[in-house]
Parts: structure tokens; C-alpha cells; sequence
């Protein structure tokens, strides 16, 4: 009777680590599906390209604030060669106070997109911690209504930037990663010297031609 004790209870610790295994493998599947979701909902540009682009920027960024400038002209040039995302990496905490705001606009104003990210650029110069109300009167300014995501959309979307900034060691913003999918190549630019139309072309080319 012991021995058969003592082989149920080794059985059932076997099943209990398979129960907590698959669970476990279960959830973070979920959790990588929810964030290719995201990933795939956030995309700008061509959605069938092999060359993904990412931008990592944060609102209270001198630097990244100077880039905008040029920002919507080096889109105009990629946008029918590769999948573009704008991602938002904190390095002043004001922009976590942001990424709820630039989520909905990405996910639910994309053709106004860049008028919109152009208003929050100027707010985020003079107010770190703006409103609902606030971003709601900055879109109606630009005709379109704000759409407030719900916490779980949010969550997921500062788990994916987050990921993605620990993924390719971003260190400082702004900072440009541009990858071959296929080929697993890619470039990084880093700051306004090396984020410029031209250079993001050529990488785009020479990463197309590998």
C-alpha cells in the first residue's frame, strides 16, 4: 500500500508539473499573440515588407523634438518599401503620461496620424501631463475624436515598446533600427546626424539588396 503511495504521489507531482507547464506555456502564448496583435494593428508603411523600421523616440526629448521636423518627409520616402513603427522608449518619465494618447491615435486615427503626433509634440514641449480632456480638444482641432483605450490595450502596448527597446539595447533616443526579416540584418541610426532621408534610403536599399 506504501509503495503504491508513493508511486501515486510521484505521479501526481509529474501531472501537477505538466498542469503548470502547459498553463504557463499557455499564458505566454496568449501574451506573444496579443502582442503580434498589437505589432500588426500598430504598422505603418507596407504590411507585406521583409524590412521593418522602428523608431524609437520619448516626448520630452530635445533631439527627438528636432526630428519630427524632418520626420513625415523620411516617412513620404520609406513608406511603399517597408513596415514602419513609431515606438515610444521612456527616458524622461512625462512620456509615460504620453503612450496612452499616441497608442489610440496610432491604432484609431491612423490618416491623421501625423497631425496628430505634430500636436502632440508641441503640448508635450509645454505640458508633461496633459488631460484626457486636453488631447480630446487636440483632436477635435484636427476634426477627428479621441478614442480612449481601455487599461488592458495600454498595458499591452508599453509591455511591446518595452520589449522591443530590450530586444535591439536602445540606449538613447532618438534611435532609428531597420531590419531584414528575412535575412536577419539590419541597421541602427542614432540621433539627428544619422537619422536623415538619405541615410534611412540607403539602408532600406542596401538592407533590400543582402
Amino acid at each position: 500500500m506504501s509503495r503504491f503511495l508513493k508511486g501515486l504521489s510521484s505521479t501526481s507531482a509529474i501531472f501537477i508539473g505538466l498542469l503548470i507547464a502547459f498553463f504557463g506555456t499557455t499564458k505566454h502564448d496568449a501574451l506573444e499573440a496579443a502582442q503580434n496583435s498589437i505589432k500588426e494593428s500598430l504598422a505603418f508603411g507596407d504590411q507585406n515588407s521583409d524590412i521593418e523600421v522602428y523608431l524609437f523616440t520619448d516626448w520630452a526629448c530635445p533631439a527627438c523634438r528636432k526630428l519630427e521636423l524632418s520626420l513625415e518627409n523620411i516617412v513620404d520616402r520609406i513608406n511603399d518599401k517597408s513596415k514602419i513603427f513609431f515606438v515610444d522608449h521612456v527616458i524622461h518619465p512625462e512620456t509615460l503620461n504620453y503612450i496612452p494618447y499616441h497608442l489610440s491615435f496610432m491604432l484609431k486615427n491612423k490618416p491623421h496620424y501625423f497631425e496628430l503626433r505634430d500636436e502632440l509634440t508641441k503640448l508635450s514641449v509645454v505640458n508633461g501631463a496633459p488631460s484626457e480632456q486636453e488631447i480630446a480638444a487636440l483632436a477635435a482641432r484636427k476634426g477627428v475624436t479621441y478614442s480612449e483605450l481601455n487599461y488592458s490595450d495600454i498595458a499591452l502596448g508599453i509591455k511591446y515598446f518595452k520589449k522591443l527597446g530590450e530586444k535591439f539595447k536602445i540606449k538613447g533616443t532618438p534611435t532609428m533600427v531597420i531590419i531584414n526579416t528575412t535575412s536577419k540584418k539590419g541597421k541602427k541610426l542614432t540621433g539627428n546626424s544619422e537619422i536623415t532621408e538619405q541615410n534611412v534610403v540607403d539602408a532600406i536599399t542596401t538592407l533590400n539588396n543582402i
